[in-house]
């Protein structure tokens, strides 16, 4: 394992190197554990209904004009709330900036309806 070192003139070097092989497997566990832990929190639901929201949505964002594929743990996705849909990253922050000025989404719509035709 990097960072240990194993003195082979101990009769004992096989054990000693089992002992830290398996606290490091434990280590890790634990801070897997920590992250779905604060994964869940965040989210305010229980990781088997995040992984239901991901499964139901195919795995791709909610937003049918994106439908790019997103993860169900990890970065690159969020939850809208309301809905409990899973959009991807760059949905996530348009729908965020749209939606507090509605106003200017039409806008930006009648333009882009504009300039296509």
């Amino acid at each position: 394992m990097a960072g240990h070192r194993i003195d082979f003139s101990n009769p004992n070097w096989p054990a000693v190197a089992k002992a830290q092989e398996e606290a490091a497997a434990k280590r890790l566990e634990k801070s897997k554990t920590a992250v779905k832990r604060v994964r869940s929190r965040h989210y305010r639901l229980a990781l088997d209904t995040l992984g239901a929201i991901h499964n139901a949505q195919g795995g791709k964002c909610a937003n049918p004009g994106c439908r790019k594929p997103i993860s169900a743990v990890g970065r690159g996705r969020a939850i809208d709330v309301e809905t409990n849909k899973m959009l991807c990253k760059g949905c996530s922050i348009a729908l965020s900036i749209l939606e507090r000025n509605q106003k200017r989404l039409l806008g930006l719509m009648e333009y882009l309806n504009a300039k296509t035709t």
